[in-house]
């Protein structure tokens, strides 16, 4: 198995993972106002479901072989906040969104379809963006809801300090050798891929809850 060269190589193979994701919001609800489902080939749900098992079974055991990925940004976000799976493949997402046309900006709906594999999570997911889930209540997402509209019909976004530590750029210091041991016995541990992507983002003794610092509102980049 290949380890990961660093964070940014693991966030490539998340921004294949994410955009499986969305094609498959294509397929259960169709595109996006103003998007061309036509670009992409075909491919049926149960194709596009088990191409999703081998990219997410494909990164765990790259992170698995990877000595220093406990200390992958979005990683130590995902401790620090008691983050799970959904609530790193959103801010994924966002920050895929940020990097490719220069905004973070995307409507809530359309994150909690590309997190959701049936109609029936569509209502669950949305829970993520409450104000008490922990995206929004560390400060690490934020959802502007325009006058008098309904709650998902708003908009999230990365604050900047967000999108530069997910991009490594925060200058802040590296995993500690403890942790990278703590991290390296979890994964010993791990009993399959499912397993993997439901506690990846719970806390390994550190601080839940910490506040981050709100960052400055980003151009909408429509």
């Amino acid at each position: 198995v290949r380890p990961f060269r660093d964070h940014r190589d693991h966030l490539m193979e998340l921004a294949r993972l994410t955009g499986l994701y969305g094609r498959r919001a294509m397929r259960l609800f169709g595109p996006p106002a103003g998007d061309d489902e036509g670009r992409h080939p075909y491919e049926s749900l149960d194709r596009l479901a088990a191409r999703i098992r081998e990219t997410e079974e494909r990164i765990q055991k790259r992170l698995e072989a990877t000595e220093a990925s406990a200390g992958f940004p979005i990683l130590r976000l995902a401790r620090q906040h008691g983050l799970g799976h959904d609530e790193m493949a959103a801010l994924a997402i966002l920050l895929f969104q940020e990097v490719y046309t220069g905004s973070s900006y995307l409507p809530v709906v359309d994150i909690v379809k590309a997190l959701a594999s049936l109609e029936e999570e569509l209502i669950e997911k949305r829970a993520l963006f409450r104000k008490e889930g922990a995206l929004v209540r560390s400060g690490l997402v934020v959802v502007e809801e325009e006058p008098l509209e309904r709650e998902f019909s708003a908009e999230a976004y990365l604050p900047s300090w967000v999108v530069d530590e997910l991009l490594g750029s925060s200058g802040k210091p590296g995993i500690t050798s403890q942790a990278r041991r703590d991290f390296a016995s979890y994964l010993a541990e791990l009993k399959d891929s499912g397993q993997f992507f439901r506690d990846m983002g719970e806390p390994e003794g550190e601080e839940r809850g910490k506040r981050g610092r709100s960052g400055r509102r980003r151009g909408r980049g429509r």
